[in-house]
């Protein structure tokens, strides 16, 4: 393990200004901690992706990515998620 690492793996601006910022993560089979701020970095809530998820965009209200089929044909699939808010102990 290094001394140090990322604060952050992506940031990306979604519909709305919203800006969405993932957490590092050493193990990414576990998904990924997206913290969506407003656009003036008010703290809006916590999405989880699975893994495997990679957001490529955020719509108004769905993540997006792109998924292959079994020819390896692209597809764009978008997700509904759940703002959600985890109680932090201290």
């Amino acid at each position: 393990m290094p001394q140090r690492t990322p604060a952050f793996s992506d940031v990306l601006v979604g519909a709305g200004r919203q800006i969405w910022v993932s957490s590092y993560e050493f193990d990414r089979s576990t998904g990924f901690d997206w913290l969506v701020c407003s656009s003036t970095g008010e703290l809006r809530g916590l999405v989880r992706t699975s893994p495997g998820f990679r957001v490529m965009d955020i719509g108004d209200g769905y993540p997006m990515r792109v998924v292959l089929d079994e020819l390896d044909v692209p597809y764009v699939r978008r997700y509904p998620f759940v703002l959600s808010f985890e109680a932090q102990d201290g």
